[in-house]
Formats: C-alpha cells, structure tokens, sequence
C-alpha cells in the first residue's frame, strides 16, 4: 500500500536563473510524497529564468508533472500565488520560494507529518537555513544569524515562522484570494488561517535552505528589519485584533534568550548582527521610518 502523500507544489518565479534548476532537481528527489501536480508561475522574469526552466531534463519533468504558467509581465507575487490557488486540486498544497532548495530528501514529508497529528490544522510552516556563499558577506551572515533568532521565537510566537516554505490543507488554500498590493503574503495566510478557526502549526526540522549568491547589501537589511517589525494596514483592517494580537512583540526575556543561545553557538555573526542592528536603529530614528520604502520590494515580491 502506498503511504505517500499526494500533494500540489506551487512555486511562484521571478528572476531566478542562478537557482531555480537547483530547486527543481532537488524536489524531485523528495521521498515519502508523491507530487499530483508542480505548478510553476514565471511572473514575468527579465532573465533566463525560463531558459532555465525548460532546460531541466525530461525525467525530472515527468517525476514533477510540471505545470508551466508563463506570465509577459510581473504582476507581483500574490497575483502568482492566487493561480496557484486555482490550478492545484490536491488534499495538499506545498507553497516554495524559488530562491530555496531542499538538502535533505525527506523535508516535505516531515512537513506534512504535522497534519497526521492533528485534522484541525490548517497551515504547517517549515524553516530555512541561510547559506552564505561569498566570502567576507558581513550583511549575509547577519542574516543568517537573524533568521536563528527567529527559528527560536517562532516556537513561541508562530507568525515569526510563516515564511516561505509552507503546506496548506484544500479547504483553506482553495478558499483563500490574497490581494494584490500584498506586502506580507506569508502573515496573510496565517491570520487567514486562524481567522476560519483553524490551527497552525511550525515544523522546524522541516527546513529548505536560501543560498546567499551575491553578498547581501545592508538596505537589504534594513528592509527585513521593517519587514519583521510593521504590520502592514491591509492586515490591520481584515485580521483587525486577531492581527495586533499575533503581531505582539515577544517579551524581552523571549528575544534575550534567542539571542544568548545564538550567540554562544557563533559569536562572530552575532556581533556582526549587533553592529547592523545598531545602525538599523538610528537609520529609522534619524529617517523617521514607519513602512517598507516600496523602491526596496524586490519587483513585486
């Protein structure tokens, strides 16, 4: 009897040619799931994303039924993802950001182990490992001990772990229309969740990895930094309480706790972090900033 789990993959594309066929090869070395359905949208990539796309060989193509929807211009990520909603039909929906991939060949099943344990779950989120490829990469090994800090306030706070590897049952993800000036697409979907009175839960052995192939800049930073700290209106005004609640700043006990751990484990990064976070404070205060400056989106994503 086959036990795997029959599931959709959607993976919303924008200007990915250095990581995509990596992604790709590496999904279709998943165990434990049998893939229904792979539904890439190419949202309008200016490079050779599609090139890249097209190249992977025919067996990968056939283990992930691949279903290619090229769009001519980029209409930003929500607009992508609400295809995705549209086009899977699966008991589940496993949601990828293209600029990851999977190093190890059970992740999705772990995942979605999470469901098994519980038929009121609607969303399991996974985790991410920071891969710093370029050497002397100051901002990417910030970031990459920013994202251990948050691994560990999102077991106590869940919003902090809804990201960009999730899995979503049918009856959320075939109910759900994200608008399309969406910031936070990711804390959408989890207030969504919990607004139809469902459960999420975080899966952090679950994890997909994010290679750093050009140094990080430290706008990049600073946006991440604004990123985690604002609650978008549009959440305000949908979630409303149900959004000021799950955005509620850990106690300082929370954040010292993650942050000694951390630090004990790679005190270099964590020093690096300090310093960029210093400059990040007085960035805001001296430029008075309460939103993410839309020149520092990344192209609608």
């Amino acid at each position: 009897m086959n036990n795997d789990f029959l599931i959709s993959v959607g993976i919303p594309v924008y200007n990915e040619e250095k990581n995509i066929q990596k992604l790709l090869n590496s999904l279709a070395k998943q165990q434990g799931v049998e893939i229904e359905k792979t539904i890439i949208v190419n949202d309008g990539s200016t490079d050779k994303t599609l090139t890249k796309i097209n190249e992977i060989s025919e067996s990968t193509k056939r283990k992930l039924n691949i279903e290619l929807i090229n769009l001519d211009i980029n209409e930003g990520k929500p607009n992508a993802l609400n295809i995705i909603f549209r086009h899977a039909q699966s008991d589940y929906l496993v949601l990828v950001d293209s600029d990851t991939y999977f190093s190890e060949k059970d992740t999705i099943k772990r995942l979605l182990e999470c469901f098994k344990a519980d038929s009121n779950v609607g969303l399991v989120c996974g985790w991410y490992n920071v891969e710093v490829l370029k050497p002397f990469d100051i901002v990417g090994r910030a970031s990459r001990f920013s994202s251990n800090i948050l691994e560990k306030i999102a077991r106590v706070s869940n919003i902090y772990g809804a990201g960009g590897f999730m899995a979503l049952s049918k009856n959320v993800y075939k109910n759900l229309t994200l608008p399309n000036n969406l910031v936070r697409d990711d804390a959408y979907i989890y207030l969504y969740v919990l607004w139809l009175g469902k459960k999420v839960t975080l899966c952090p052995n679950a994890k997909v990895v994010i290679p750093l192939y050009e140094r990080e800049t430290l706008k990049i930073f600073l946006r991440k930094q604004m990123k985690t700290r604002n609650i978008p209106n549009i959440l305000k005004e949908k979630f409303k309480d149900l959004a000021e609640r799950e955005f509620k700043n850990p106690s300082l006990w929370t954040l010292l706790k993650a942050f000694i751990q951390c630090f004990l484990i790679n005190p270099l990064d964590g020093s690096i972090w300090v310093t960029l976070k210093a400059i990040s404070y007085f960035y805001r205060r001296y430029y008075n900033l309460k939103e993410i400056p839309y020149k520092w989106r990344e192209a609608g994503f």
